[in-house]
């Protein structure tokens, strides 16, 4: 029996670690997904200078953009005549917990931004907006080389450590 317990006290804590490194992982995706979102804005608003409701159907047809699940929310929304900026919002605070909080005040200011101003000043805030995410995306992938390995082993260690202390 203490076997077992000990067995599983290491497995949990093994598998602790993978899902912090996970979570890193899939921060980057989204991040990265996040700059494939405003480059693909400021193509869209430089060429065709769509509405947001229009130009949010385009986004969400994208493939690339899938890391980013309140896209489709914030269209659904859009449908059900909420105003942009308030479908915004409303999608980031529902997302399920990829982007940290202060990549979603990066794209919060985004959202309010788009079909705000003209086209001039949509495309600063893109602008703006991309540089900021691009640091703290070359951040989360420094984090992610950096712990995304060390994490599980930490994880296996330390639950390895805690059965001989306990069992």
């Amino acid at each position: 029996m203490k076997i077992l317990a000990a067995a599983l006290t290491v497995t949990a804590c093994a598998m602790a670690g993978q899902l912090f490194a996970a979570r890193m992982r899939a921060r980057v995706a989204a991040l990265e997904a996040a700059l494939h979102l405003l480059r693909e804005t400021q193509a869209q608003l430089r060429f065709l200078a769509l509405p947001a409701a229009d130009l949010l159907a385009q986004l969400c047809r994208r493939e690339a953009l899938r890391p980013l699940p309140f896209l489709p929310r914030c269209q659904a929304l859009t449908l059900e005549n909420i105003p942009f900026p308030q479908a915004w919002r409303q999608a980031l605070d529902e997302e399920p917990g990829a982007l940290q909080p202060q990549d979603k005040a990066q794209l919060l200011f985004f959202g309010e931004s788009i079909g705000a101003t003209d086209i001039d000043g949509q495309l600063s805030a893109c602008a703006l907006c991309a540089e900021l995410l691009e640091a703290q995306l070359q951040a989360a992938a420094q984090d992610c080389r950096k712990y995304g390995k060390l994490l599980p082993m930490l994880g296996l260690l330390g639950g390895a450590g805690i059965a001989i202390l306990l069992y």
